[in-house]
C-alpha cells in the first residue's frame, strides 16, 4: 500500500503508517483496531508524557501494543528490524543536524559578504566623501545636544513653591473650598516618592503642620502604611493633589 503526504514536509512516522493500513474508508476494519487507534489518539495528546516520534521503543505505538518482538517491526512491513530501524533513526537524526548546521553557516557567511560590500563601496567613495559624511554626524549630534540642553521638560519642577505655607482642601468636595488642614509644600517634583509611591504629575507632597478638629478622620486622598486619616498625618508628609492646595500669604 502507498501512502502519500497530504503535507510534503510532514513527517512519515510507523505509527501513521499503522494507522493507515487498518484503517478502511478512514474508519478502523474492526472494534479490536478501533481500541487501539483510540489509545494511540490518546497516547499522541498526552501533554506529561508525549511519546517519541522516531523511536520505536517509546512511540505511541510501542506504548499502546507493547514492545517490539525480535525480527519484525509493526507498522514497517516485511524485513524491517529494530536494530534496522534504529540505525535509520539514528542516521537521519544526523542529517537533519547536519542541515541545520550547514544553513547557520550560511546565513553567517551573507552576513559578512554584506559586511564587506558596504566597507568596500565606502572605500571607493574616497576621502572627500568620508569627510562630508563626518561633518554632517558631528553637525547633527551638535544640534541635538543643544537642543536637549535648551529645552526643558513642561512637567519640570519649580522651586519657588518649596517650603511655601498652604491650605490643603477637601479633595473630595468640588463645589466650594473646604480648607480641612495647613502645611508646607515639600516638593512639585512629580519623580518625588512618598513612602516609595511617586507623586506623579497630579500630586504634591506636602508637610501637614495642622489638622482642624472635624477633619481628623478624613481619608486621605493616598493611604500609607502610617496615615490612613488626616489626624494621622499630622508631622509628615503626605501626597495632596495640587488642584486642591491653596497658597497662603
Amino acid at each position: 500500500m502507498v501512502i502519500k503526504k497530504e503535507n510534503p514536509t510532514e513527517e512519515v512516522t510507523r505509527v501513521k503508517l499503522w494507522t493507515k493500513a487498518h484503517e478502511k474508508g478512514g474508519k478502523p476494519v474492526n472494534e479490536v483496531v478501533g481500541a487501539i487507534l483510540e489509545g494511540l489518539k490518546e497516547c499522541n495528546e498526552s501533554q506529561e508524557n508525549p511519546p517519541s516520534a522516531n523511536s520505536i521503543r517509546d512511540d505511541a505505538l510501542a506504548r499502546v501494543l507493547g514492545p517490539e518482538i525480535c525480527g519484525r517491526v509493526r507498522g514497517l512491513g516485511f524485513g524491517a528490524t529494530p536494530s534496522r530501524v534504529n540505525a535509520t533513526v539514528q542516521g537521519s537524526a544526523k542529517v537533519k543536524e547536519l542541515e541545520a548546521t550547514v544553513l547557520s553557516q550560511s546565513q553567517r557567511l551573507a552576513q559578512v559578504e554584506a559586511k564587506l560590500e558596504a566597507l568596500l563601496k565606502a572605500t571607493q567613495e574616497g576621502p572627500s566623501q568620508q569627510n562630508r559624511n563626518l561633518e554632517q554626524m558631528i553637525n547633527a549630534h551638535a544640534t541635538t545636544s543643544q537642543s536637549q540642553q535648551s529645552s526643558r521638560p513642561i512637567n519640570a519642577p519649580s522651586n519657588d513653591l518649596e517650603n511655601r505655607r498652604c491650605a490643603l482642601l477637601n479633595w473630595n468636595n468640588y463645589e466650594e473650598d473646604e480648607v480641612v488642614a495647613e502645611g508646607r509644600i515639600s516638593s512639585t517634583n512629580p519623580s518625588t516618592k512618598v513612602h516609595c509611591v511617586p507623586l506623579g504629575r497630579d500630586c504634591w507632597k506636602v508637610w501637614v503642620d495642622v489638622v482642624f478638629d472635624k477633619y481628623q478622620t478624613m481619608e486621605v486622598y493616598r493611604a500609607t502604611m502610617d496615615a490612613k486619616q488626616l489626624g494621622e498625618a499630622v508631622g509628615s508628609t503626605l501626597a495632596w493633589p495640587k488642584s486642591s492646595i491653596k497658597m497662603l500669604p
